[in-house]
């Protein structure tokens, strides 16, 4: 289910969700005056949104429609939660879910959640699929690496597709914090699509586009 990601055009530059800075109030400043194609959330824990302590947390789910389509980023380990969060944002007007498997924020891993997922792609598999069932007709991403310590990504993207050839894991931003994206060879040999690639780009518009062209990738994540 790809959702509004299909009615996008190519390449199409997207802003990346970063904890800290894309809050509310940044989101909105961006989409006034240099409006991307997509935007997230600052990730959140899907753990927290089924807590008590929810309502703590729903400032960071605070949007304006100035800023549409957005994804809400949940992060978590348990997919039952993982499902309930996502209906739950779906439930507020979010265009889509995504999931954090990427952050290697050692608080975040000793949840289960970030890029430990890499090591663990049955879980991986399970979490996708709660968050595909909780977002309904909503489409579902996932951000990730090329790989936990070195470079994974034929495997382990390929495992994630297979695990769940519906969840919209074409909504793939392949995102690698040492600054080498790779889709799987030249032009992408694991066809992604749209595949959001992030870490080269060195400025937004005529460096996305190298790496548009380079990775075969058809968006391109900026910061």
């Amino acid at each position: 289910m790809q959702g509004f990601w299909k009615e996008l055009a190519r390449p199409c530059f997207v802003l990346a969700p970063m904890v800290g800075v894309t809050d509310a109030a940044f989101r909105r400043i961006i989409a006034r005056y240099g409006k991307p194609d997509v935007m997230w959330t600052e990730f959140i824990s899907a753990d927290g949104l089924c807590s008590r302590g929810r309502d703590a947390l729903l400032h960071d789910l605070w949007f304006d429609d100035l800023e549409r389509p957005i994804l809400a980023q949940l992060y978590g380990g348990n997919p039952e939660k993982m499902r309930e969060a996502a209906r739950f944002c779906i439930e507020l007007g979010y265009d889509g879910i995504d999931i954090n498997m990427g952050g290697p924020d050692k608080t975040v891993e000793k949840h289960g959640a970030g890029s430990i997922l890499i090591k663990r792609p049955q879980l991986a598999a399970e979490l996708i699929e709660a968050a595909r069932e909780g977002a309904g007709e909503h489409p579902v991403s996932v951000k990730t690496r090329i790989g936990y310590h070195d470079n994974q990504i034929e495997e382990w993207l390929a495992t994630l597709i297979e695990a769940g050839p519906a969840a919209g894991l074409a909504d793939c931003h392949v995102w690698s914090g040492e600054g080498e994206l790779l889709l799987g060879g030249p032009r992408g040999r694991l066809r992604l699509q749209p595949a959001v690639g992030a870490g080269l780009a060195s400025s937004a518009l005529s460096g996305g586009l190298r790496v548009a062209f380079r990775t075969g990738g058809e968006s391109v994540q900026t910061s």
